[in-house]
Parts: structure tokens; sequence; C-alpha cells
């Protein structure tokens, strides 16, 4: 879009009520209501710094690609060790915004991709008792 161009909005909603419209919510969507200084699992950045760190990669590492860096991690910590640290660090809680909330009370079929590896989506389905399948 062209800079100071505003996203056709009224568009996009009602095509998202017709169901034409696939929400992606990437980290933007998660932090836009988080408060400053809150715990929350890292981002993909900062995951793959703090992969890196620990196993020693230089400064110099491509903090960017954390598919290479969690291969290198599995390579030098095996695949278990990998694992197992993913688990100790996103297991920082996470709660849902207005926007999960409004999603999950919506009362209609959707299919949402979500790029962030919180659970904030799936408290806020939770919490309206709507189910919700989880594919990874």
């Amino acid at each position: 879009m062209p800079p100071g161009v505003e996203p056709p909005y009224r568009v996009i909603w009602d095509l998202w009520k017709r169901g034409e419209v696939l929400p992606v919510l990437g980290a933007g969507a998660t932090l836009a209501f988080q408060e400053v200084g809150v715990a929350r699992p890292p981002l993909g950045r900062e995951l793959a710094q703090f992969l890196a760190s620990d196993v020693q990669l230089s400064d110099e590492a491509d903090y960017a690609d954390l598919a290479e860096i969690a291969s290198y991690y599995a390579a030098v910590a095996g695949r278990r060790g990998l694992n197992d640290r993913l688990r100790e660090v996103m297991t920082l809680p996470t709660e849902p915004n207005p926007l999960h909330r409004f999603l999950a009370s919506s009362g209609r079929p959707q299919f949402i991709i979500v790029t962030t590896q919180d659970t904030a989506l799936e408290q806020a389905f939770d919490e309206v008792d709507a189910e919700y399948d989880v594919v990874v």
C-alpha cells in the first residue's frame, strides 16, 4: 500500500464476516496490546539469539535464521536437548488480548494462522468454551 493510505478496513471487515478472509496473526498481534516489562515468550529473532548464546555461536551469527541456529543447536546438544530447552524457554505465560478474544468469540467457523509460539489464541477460545483444533 502507498505510504499514508489506510487499509480498506470496511472491505476487509465485510469479507471477514462472509468467511472470505483468512486471519494471519504474527508477533504484532500479541505484542500490540502487551504491557511493557511483562514476561512473554521470545520472538523468533530473540529465540535465535538465546539458542546461539547457549551453544556459544559467535556474535556474527545470522540471528534471523532461527531454523539454522536450531539445527546447529540440535547437532551440538541433540534433538532432545533442543526440545527440552525450547520447552523451558517457551513456557512463559501469555494472556489473550482483545484481538484474540474477538476472534474466539465470533461464533463462526474460521481458519486462523498464528506465527507465534504462544497459546494466547487457544486460551481465548477456552475462555468462551469454543471448540478449536491446533495444527502444528
